[in-house]
């Protein structure tokens, strides 16, 4: 069972709750509005898939995590990137699939 009692042992990924058979793993904000598991040890069955998806726990522990590769881009179009939240590339994929009937 995941049991997360340091704020940074923790990056709200939400892995644990997703993979959890019987939807015992639920998310509460902090002040900052970032997200932490709670555990409702009633449904809980001790099965571990919430330790064995989360990725700080297995950064720590296994010492095999690689490093994820980033890709940073923006749109050219500083209207469209500043209507954004991802900085205007889902405009810009959107363009491109939409030009080619997708």
């Amino acid at each position: 069972m995941i049991n997360t009692t340091n704020k940074v042992d923790c990056c709200g990924c939400n892995a644990c709750g997703d993979i959890c058979p019987k939807d015992a793993i639920t998310f509460e904000t902090d002040i900052e509005g970032f997200w932490y598991p709670k555990v409702d040890r009633d449904k809980c069955i001790d099965c571990g898939l919430c330790e064995k998806t989360c990725p700080i726990t297995n950064k720590l522990d296994n010492g095999n995590y690689q490093k994820p590769k980033v890709v940073i881009a923006n749109h050219k179009n500083i209207e469209v990137r500043f209507d954004s939240t991802s900085g205007g590339m889902f405009t810009a994929f959107a363009d491109t699939i939409y030009k080619e009937n997708g």
